[in-house]
């Protein structure tokens, strides 16, 4: 139920920071520098595109995608949009229940089809991803939700069905919760990323956001190549010299584009 000055801190550690505050009818959006403006979000032909918002603030149009945006908010429909890394591409998702595993609304067109489809996706803190559905439920669910093992174990037993997939987040993040308070999680988990960990996060943001002003003719191996690399400082990986030279190299066909990627390639080695 909306609320005159609701807030809603939603943090998942998978990411730098990923803070929301809620204003009654008020849409805006986060950008992954941490800024927010207010203003109005509209879907482009009536649909969601998955990547894509259309905002309009202070007179102005703008579209923007989610390599720009870290979440936004539709106050019309009090719903709650984040950007989620899945098969090495950045996609809007609407947050259905946030926590230690959160469950989000996927809404993309179909594999075989240009129909839209709605895939329930669970999100972990470390960026870990599990596209739910019928087929293997029990098992790949019970996996993916190991740290719990009344949970993992009630799945396997057949009290949970698909479609109980948010009771089943409610309960795990509820045992995490628990065994947390207790001192009792051993965890697989990766710690969130560090604070410099995620300032350079922000950097290859930014820098993958200004890739597109540039006319190179290896564009997207560059943007896979500053996700992986972002991917890896995240995790607190280390980030291979290769990996470092390869980024660099095709950044320098543009001076400016060198120059970028040469700082942020200094403050990963610092």
């Amino acid at each position: 139920m909306k609320l005159v000055a609701k807030i809603a801190l939603i943090i998942l550690l998978a990411f730098p920071s990923y803070i929301v505050a809620q204003a009654q009818n008020s849409d805006f959006v986060v950008y992954f520098n941490g800024d927010t403006l207010y203003g109005s979000i509209k879907r482009q032909s009536g649909k969601w595109i998955s990547n894509q918002i259309i905002f309009r603030h202070n007179d102005k149009k703008e579209l923007l995608r989610s390599t720009q945006v870290r979440a936004f908010y539709v106050a019309k429909d009090d719903e709650n949009y984040h950007t989620i890394r899945i098969n090495n591409r950045y996609e809007f998702m609407k947050l259905i229940v946030g926590g230690f595993v959160s469950l989000y609304d996927y809404q993309h067109r179909g594999t075989n089809s240009s129909a839209m489809e709605v895939s329930k996706i669970l999100v972990k803190r470390d960026g870990r991803t599990l596209e739910s559905g019928s087929i293997g439920f029990r098992k790949r669910t019970s996996d993916f939700l190991e740290e719990c093992e009344t949970v993992k174990q009630a799945i396997i037993d057949k009290q949970y069905k698909a479609k109980d997939l948010v009771r089943i987040v409610e309960d795990f993040n509820a045992c995490i919760k628990d065994l947390q308070s207790q001192n009792q999680l051993i965890t697989v988990i990766q710690a969130p990323p560090t604070q410099e960990a995620s300032e350079i996060g922000d950097l290859l943001e930014a820098f993958k956001v200004s890739i597109e002003d540039y006319d190179i003719d290896a564009k997207q191996d560059l943007i896979d190549i500053t996700t992986d690399i972002e991917d890896k400082v995240l995790k607190g990986e280390k980030v291979s010299n290769y990996l470092l030279k390869s980024f660099t190299e095709i950044a320098s066909g543009h001076k400016d584009l060198k120059a970028k990627a040469e700082a942020i390639v200094a403050k990963i080695n610092q």
